[in-house]
Order: structure tokens, then sequence, then C-alpha cells
């Protein structure tokens, strides 16, 4: 269950300086914060790519492991970086021969369907092995 946070800002069609929270209020929601805990991350940085960095630093305060299979970039052993499956904070599936997984974890990507019904159907589990 999350807390819902609403937003105090609303963007400004007439003054384009002037950024809704929205962001703001959802992070805090998310995360369980009052909205004062969490920046502004837009209105504080006027151009866009600064609001997502203010966001990406802001999150690596937060250490959550998703229990979904997720995405999982980082170093490898190598000495390049690397793209494994990962669940719950723990390796499942390394593509690489060697199975040696990841050095660190530096970014996670969490793939969602927005049309689930669009999606193909869903190879089967491998039980050859």
């Amino acid at each position: 269950m999350i807390t819902k946070i609403k937003q105090t800002k609303f963007y400004n069609p007439d003054d384009k300086t002037v950024h809704g929270n929205c962001m703001q209020a959802a992070v805090a929601s998310i995360l369980g914060l009052q909205l004062d805990d969490v920046p502004d991350f837009f209105n504080e940085h006027q151009e866009a790519p600064d609001g997502w960095h203010a966001f990406y630093d802001f999150k690596k305060d937060y250490q959550f492991h998703p229990d979904v299979y997720y995405l999982a970039y980082g170093d490898s052993a190598r000495g390049c970086r690397h793209a494994c499956v990962y669940r719950g904070g723990e390796l499942v599936h390394d593509p690489h021969p060697s199975n040696a997984g990841l050095l660190n974890v530096i970014y996670i990507h969490i793939l969602c369907a927005i049309d689930p019904s669009a999606m193909r159907s869903q190879p089967s589990e491998d039980t050859s092995s």
C-alpha cells in the first residue's frame, strides 16, 4: 500500500519556468515519505536533464530490490559492463558462459508491458538441462 501524496504545484502555461511537482509527489507516495522529504526535481532544476540527474542522485539513497525479474547492469570480471537477470537482489541468470555475474550493480531496468494483452506468448521454461 502506498501513501497517497498530492502535488502542490501545477504547470502554468503562461509561465514556462513553473512546473508541477507531480514527480515529487509520486516518488514521496511510493517511498512513504512526506512531500518535503523529496526534492522538487524539476522546479529546482529548470533544464530537464538536470532534473532527471537530481532524481537519479536522490534514488541512490533508497536501495530496494523488486520481487520481479529485472535487468541489472554493472561491471564484470572481464573488465567491461555487462547485463544479467536479477530478482530480489539476487542473480538469476548470467547470459555469459562464465556465469560469473556482476561485480556490482550500477543500475537496473524493470521491463513492464504497457499493454499486457499485446504481449507475445511467453516461451516455456527450458527443462532440458
